[in-house]
């Protein structure tokens, strides 16, 4: 229901009788489209970037990443070594560039798809 067209339309009208502006994010699974003249690095570097923002905690985090077939492969290795540079747990005091996750199962995910690993 929150972020559904639906919820969306309910405060529309109902900030109507007053004229409330209103700047709602209403779903749409945060698709992202890479064309194949797009500029690749900086492509890469706002999706890794808005992806792991808020330790990828953000409404508009890219969760659809659509890459034409003829660069894909020069994203998939550009992107796998902008998200290798970034450090993902530490001493918060050296600055990790991703904070911890919320719960031991999301821990384990990430380890699962290699996106950090687990220290002793």
């Amino acid at each position: 229901m929150i972020g559904s067209t639906f919820a969306g339309k309910k405060l529309v009208e109902q900030s109507a009788p007053t004229v409330k502006r209103l700047s709602l994010e209403l779903g749409g699974d945060a698709p992202v489209l890479v064309f194949a003249d797009a500029d690749l690095d900086a492509a890469v570097a706002d999706i890794v970037g808005l992806k792991l923002a808020n330790a990828g905690q953000i409404c508009v985090a890219p969760n659809r990443v659509f890459v034409h077939r003829s660069i894909y492969a020069a994203f998939i290795e550009k992107a796998k070594a902008l998200m290798e540079s970034y450090r993902y747990v530490g001493d918060p005091g050296t600055g990790p560039e991703l904070s911890p996750v919320v719960s031991e199962a999301s821990v384990e995910q990430m380890v699962k798809f290699r996106l950090f690993t687990r220290y002793a």
